[in-house]
């Protein structure tokens, strides 16, 4: 009878955690991710539960085939931990990512298979959380949300990840946001050119020049020439 009671009791204790654990509020976040060798920024939505230590994420690749993509992530402290993903065109890639305090967002960094560099960011939860999500919005109003003043890069502030997000999804790059968000093109030549000098550098960093040396120079006056 003892046993018995026991184990009715533990099937009802384990069917209370299961329910509670179910009740458990379920979130989405906009993540935004950088890859290496890929031109424009992935958008793509991050997965969890209310007090859960792990979760889910999923994001496609800009190519034609639109490759989609699917990862985890689970804490090892309170702010840390280890991501990993997996995508259908037998690119994968994993690494750590650190939270910025309550509702604040994260941000991780890694490589791929090929050696290659991924960064992203997760945006945070606003306080105005009421307001039009970025999916509802206008072009223009998105783009505006998006873009840093003078629209020459996507802005990196956590919160306005869930805008650079929505622009990604949309198939927005960054000349075609400037032109809805209404800014003028005027000055692209120059913004060409300092994005190129960018590359040049990153570039010559990957061939394993050290910055500010004579060599890391000439490598950079010989890309751009």
């Amino acid at each position: 009878m003892l046993f018995i009671l026991f184990f009715s009791f533990t099937i009802a204790a384990c069917d209370f955690a299961l329910a509670k654990n179910n009740n458990k509020k379920q979130f989405s976040r906009p993540i935004a991710l950088k890859w290496e060798g890929i031109e424009n920024l992935i958008a793509g939505e991050i997965e969890f539960k209310e007090g859960q230590s792990k979760g889910t994420f999923s994001l496609l690749l800009p190519d034609k085939s639109r490759t989609k993509c699917s990862g985890t992530y689970i804490f090892k402290t309170r702010t840390t931990g280890t991501w990993k993903i997996k995508c259908d065109n037998a690119r994968y890639a994993n690494g750590t990512f650190v939270t910025h305090g309550e509702n604040a967002g994260a941000s991780g960094v890694g490589r791929d298979n090929f050696g290659e560099s991924v960064t992203f960011t997760v945006a945070g939860l606003r306080s105005n959380e009421a307001e039009e999500p970025p999916a509802a919005l206008s072009a223009k109003e998105l783009c505006s949300n998006a873009l840093e003043s003078g629209g020459e890069n996507w802005k990196k502030h956590l919160e306005s990840q869930k805008f650079v997000a929505e622009s990604a999804r949309r198939g927005f790059s960054i000349r075609k946001c400037r032109e809805q968000a209404g800014i003028r093109n005027t000055d692209s030549k120059s913004i060409s050119q300092r994005m190129a000098l960018s590359e040049a550098k990153r570039e010559c960093e990957l061939i394993g020049f050290k910055k500010k040396t004579q060599k890391f120079g000439i490598c950079v006056i010989q890309l751009l020439d």
